[in-house]
């Protein structure tokens, strides 16, 4: 090639570098599409949204995650059947009992894997079988009064599952609604109740403060009868309609990827110092004795149930859990149930 030539090339070259730039058009970053997902206000199980807002996770996958505050499962599942609410958290007991009354909600992502319920009994009561553990210390309770959410709650049906499981019938204690959390431990303080069914913080309340005893926690994925334990891998469940789902499969895939990523993020250890201050700000404890360990005890406890994975054997477990226990006339397929693109 003549050095004429070479010339040549070598300032068309240079000359395209220099008109190249003022021609392009700069790509505007598409605006994250908004999604708004269902929220606990000052629930430890709100973890992994929080984290996926406030460490980008939703801004990074494209979406918009803006919070909606319900303060119950059923009317998070009204939210999701009006449509004003994209994603929900519930478990998938009552998952499938709303499809059967005519919901369409698909499991997108799990949560919490395990049973989030515990059983707790007032310290200053006699408890003769505390130290033999399910199923045997189950007949402590024998003539005493449980609080549960409310009457027919998912917490009275746990308790009765966990009788059952026992030997022993629903009419052995006598049920008392008495809210969530916050309200059933102070029903427990008050010495209104001898016993509550409910989840956290009223567990770390009892080991905090010791006015009550931990009888069986679901938590861990070893106590209660066989049909509890089938439970485990996929109790804690996000939803979207399915109207929702094939309307905006890109939003879904997004939401699926955060969620994961979110939860990962979470659960390596050396984001802890993170985790507790991001709780701290969400979460207002009442001023008690050892409120620092208290905090630290949920995180703890949550970070542990947190996953990934949705095991979808668990649809089973659930179908005949439901059934055996009249919430449920026909069993659900996985396919009916889940979304292909869960994890």
């Amino acid at each position: 090639m003549s050095s004429k030539l070479m010339f040549l090339i070598s300032r068309l070259a240079f000359g395209f570098l220099l008109v190249l730039p003022i021609g392009i058009v700069p790509v505007q970053a598409a605006e994250p599409v908004v999604v708004r997902v269902a929220e606990f206000p000052g629930s430890i199980a709100e973890l992994v949204p929080w984290v996926m807002v406030e460490k980008g996770f939703c801004k990074k996958n494209g979406i918009d995650c803006q919070p909606v505050f319900l303060t119950n499962g059923p009317l998070t599942l009204q939210a999701a059947a009006a449509g004003s609410v994209d994603f929900i958290y519930t478990s998938l007991d009552l998952t499938m009992e709303a499809n059967a009354k005519g919901a369409d909600l698909r499991v997108v992502g799990v949560g919490e894997r395990n049973g989030a319920y515990v059983l707790v009994m007032r310290s200053d009561l006699a408890q003769p079988h505390h130290a033999d553990g399910y199923p045997k210390n189950m007949l402590d309770l024998k003539g005493r009064t449980v609080g549960v959410a409310a009457r027919g709650s998912a917490t009275e049906l746990f308790v009765d599952a966990l009788l059952k499981g026992a030997g022993m019938r629903s009419d052995d204690v006598s049920f008392v609604g008495v809210g969530a959390p916050n309200t059933a431990y102070a029903a427990i303080d008050a010495k209104q109740v001898d016993a509550v069914m409910s989840w956290a913080p009223v567990p770390e309340l009892c080991d905090v403060v010791k006015k009550c005893d931990i009888m069986v926690d679901l938590r861990n994925g070893r106590e209660g009868p066989a049909d509890i334990r089938a439970l485990n891998g996929g109790f804690g469940v996000w939803q979207a309609r399915r109207e929702y789902i094939e309307k905006h499969g890109k939003e879904v895939k997004a939401f699926s990827r955060a969620l994961v990523e979110a939860t990962n993020w979470v659960k390596d250890p050396k984001n802890l110092t993170a985790v507790m201050a991001l709780s701290k700000a969400h979460l207002k404890l009442a001023d008690v004795p050892g409120k620092d360990q208290l905090l630290k005890e949920m995180v703890n406890d949550e970070v542990a149930q947190f996953g990934t994975h949705f095991d979808r054997g668990v649809v089973k477990g659930f179908n005949d859990f439901l059934i055996k226990n009249d919430r449920l006339k026909k069993p659900f397929s996985v396919s009916s149930i889940v979304w292909p693109g869960t994890p």
